[in-house]
């Protein structure tokens, strides 16, 4: 063989031998495709990713091609198999996690890092389980759990089986287990879910639960501030240019709104501006109370407290008294049960109903009583569309009108409104109070 062939196989064998180291060096950094599961709680799916929050409270996130099957997994535990390529996790498979969810009530019993016991059965608890607000030894729950390959109770969501209660007043002390709030006294532990800015002085609203021993235990507390501009409490007292309402003072004047039956011991609905030195100037107050109504005869007139079917009113300046009664009359009388359990008249009139109703200038609606019309009064809901001095019709029903029909204020065309009315021997349908139906 010559010189030149020799030189020339060799260049080739190591041209070849490149190649191949090519080849390997390839194949060795190309990486290894491996799998793992993974456990958890499926937090979310955005877009094609899923997110997985571990055991140890970290979160996992995993690409997913099609992931309309892990969206309907959200909220729950499940297992997960990952293909891992050069650190980049793919999902191959996902199941919801041992099944499907079971359900407990119980006493919690014990809380520990790990395991709960609740009505005698034990529970795992990790950073995936979800816990309410207000948890606590002798609080009944209710227990989401799945059973694991092993046999152990995963608990899901663990939530309490108490109703809850709702109380809003100011708070007076704060202890680390123990805050007084408008008089009542609430424990507060780590599972109660506090609101920024709670300080003493601030007005909060509480969710709470009643415990068997009557302790008060807090799920929430948080600030009681209304975007709204609306605040309700009880009246605490009244002046010429301020109200205190559930401990707030607010400033009244010419233009403020009073609603009938406003006093001290009424719970009442405070619609308020702030202005930029923190006053709060009330637009409207009105009672938060329910009205109630009694018929009967006027017995006894002594300052501020009428006798009425035997019953004693308060009457006050909020109080709409309409037109000259006498004892002996017949009247209707409007009125809130405060919480002392006496009576405040928010509006007394005249009973024109049934016979001896009216007076002797009522334009002969006395005459027409009795007989000629139905004692029972009737009651109709529509809205307005015409009003003229004497009819008008509301909800394609036509109404008379006249000099003693009661006129709620705000009523317009447009506006729905409830009439209270009776028939007379024409049919015709007369109004005794017209009001608008705000509810």
């Amino acid at each position: 063989m010559s010189k030149i062939a020799v030189y020339r196989y060799w260049w080739v064998r190591v041209a070849l031998l490149a190649v191949a180291g090519l080849l390997t060096l390839s194949v060795s950094c190309g990486g290894q495709v491996t799998s793992e599961d993974i456990q958890g709680f499926l937090q979310a799916v955005q877009g094609k990713e899923i997110i997985i929050k571990l055991e140890d409270g970290s979160t996992v996130r995993i690409s997913v091609e099609d992931p309309q099957e892990a969206t309907q997994l959200v909220g729950e535990q499940v297992s997960v198999r990952v293909r891992v390529d050069n650190g980049s996790r793919s999902l191959d498979q996902i199941q919801r996690r041992g099944g499907e969810d079971q359900h407990f009530s119980g006493v919690i019993e014990s809380m520990d890092s790990d395991t709960w016991v609740i009505g005698g059965q034990s529970f795992k608890v990790d950073a995936t389980t979800v816990l309410d607000g207000g948890l606590a030894p002798g609080v009944m729950a209710r227990v989401e759990f799945i059973t694991l390959a092993d046999g152990t109770r995963l608990a899901t969501e663990i939530e309490t089986d108490e109703e809850e209660d709702h109380f809003t007043g100011t708070i007076e002390s704060m202890s680390e287990d123990t805050w007084i709030i408008g008089g009542r006294t609430f424990q507060v532990n780590d599972a109660t879910r506090l609101d920024e800015g709670l300080a003493v002085g601030v007005l909060a609203r509480v969710k709470f639960a009643t415990m068997p021993d009557g302790v008060l235990l807090a799920t929430e507390i948080e600030t009681d501030e209304d975007d709204d501009e609306h605040f309700s409490g009880t009246i605490e007292s009244i002046g010429e240019n301020a109200w205190v309402v559930g401990g707030r003072t607010f400033q009244v004047n010419a233009a403020t709104e009073f609603d009938e039956g406003l006093a001290v011991g009424v719970m009442a609905r405070v619609e308020f501006l702030t202005m930029s030195d923190g006053t709060m100037v009330a637009i409207e107050i009105e009672t938060d109370e329910e009205e109630q109504r009694l018929t009967g005869v006027l017995e006894s007139k002594q300052g501020d407290t009428w006798v009425v079917a035997g019953q004693s009113f308060t009457v006050n300046q909020s109080t709409r008294v309409r037109g000259q009664l006498e004892i002996g009359e017949r009247l209707r009388v409007r009125f809130l049960t405060l919480p002392d359990n006496s009576m405040l008249a928010t509006r007394i009139e005249k009973d024109t109903s049934g016979p001896g109703g009216g007076d002797d200038n009522d334009d002969g609606r006395r005459g027409r009583r009795g007989e000629d019309v139905s004692t029972e009064d009737l009651h109709f809901t529509g809205m307005i569309q015409s009003m003229s001095a004497d009819e008008w019709v509301i909800g394609g029903q036509t109404f008379k009108v006249d000099a003693n029909t009661v006129l709620d204020e705000g009523l317009a065309v447009g506006v729905e409104a409830e009439v209270e009315y009776v028939l007379l021997a024409d049919g015709t349908r007369l109004a005794r109070e017209i009001e608008t139906d705000a509810n």
